[in-house]
């Protein structure tokens, strides 16, 4: 288990102490809780949130009662369906004038551009795009080679805005110093060998597109797994089944594509 997986459920049980504590007075220990008071804290949750919590909260009363802390769980383990994601994708309208806009603009601003770029015709995360090195880059092939995902090749377009950038970082500051592709431009900022925060990264791609990152990676998989099937998402982003599982059944996928292969004979 990943250190931040554990800090992420601690911060959801401190979460739903302090909210009980707040409006439960008459709540004083672990055995007085009911399954009432659990759905009401539920119930205050996004609607996005809430079954992941749901889960989570399970989990804890279970392994609780196991270790005795409690009789009984004070929740029913219901079973449901997977709550699709809440973050929506851009529509084809929305997608065709952000590629239009990196085409015509993109020389023009080639830092943010190259980032729009990878997060929106990648699905790269701010985090691995932050982690990539100048070594890593083979112009020539049009290749930027990955560590944890599938390699990423190049459209001709994002060649050129990669090429232009490159010409720029050669005037920023630390850019002898600095092994990352992604650095600072600004004069004083000085940091010896370190890549550029998720943040920058978040910030610059909202400032050329108009979206998070997080938007243009969910449109990029999205498209990829309706044409492609979400096992296709496993292959090309080294996305986990969970996650592919997100973006469309692959049973349905196949029925899909049998049924258009009838339309077409």
């Amino acid at each position: 288990i990943k250190a931040r997986t554990i800090e992420t459920d601690v911060c959801s049980l401190y979460r739903m102490v302090r909210w009980i504590t707040e409006n439960h007075e008459e709540v004083k220990y672990w055995t007085d809780f009911t399954e009432t008071i659990v759905n009401k804290y539920l119930l205050s949750l996004p609607i996005s949130n809430r079954e992941c919590t749901r889960k989570d909260l399970y989990q804890f009363f279970k392994f609780a009662k196991r270790k005795r802390c409690l009789f009984t769980i004070p929740m029913t383990d219901y079973k449901t369906r997977e709550v699709p994601r809440i973050c929506e994708a851009l529509t084809h309208k929305e997608q065709m004038v952000l590629y239009q806009k990196i085409k015509a603009e993109g020389v023009s601003f080639s830092y943010e551009a190259l980032l729009t770029s990878l997060s929106f015709l990648h699905a790269v995360q701010p985090m691995r795009i932050a982690e990539i090195k100048l070594s890593s880059i083979n112009v020539e092939r049009n290749i930027i080679h990955m560590k944890a995902i599938p390699d990423i090749y190049l459209m001709p377009i994002e060649v050129v805005l990669l090429k232009e950038y490159l010409l720029q970082r050669v005037d920023f500051p630390n850019q002898e110093t600095n092994s990352h592709l992604f650095i600072r431009r600004n004069r004083g900022d000085y940091i010896p060998d370190k890549p550029v925060t998720k943040t920058f990264i978040t910030k610059s791609v909202q400032l050329f597109s108009g979206f998070g990152p997080q938007t243009l990676r969910i449109t990029c998989l999205q498209e990829m797994a309706a044409m492609n099937g979400p096992n296709f998402l496993r292959e090309a982003y080294g996305i986990s089944a969970t996650h592919a599982g997100r973006y469309g059944s692959y049973e349905e996928y196949l029925i899909e594509e049998a049924l258009k292969d009838i339309e077409i004979n």
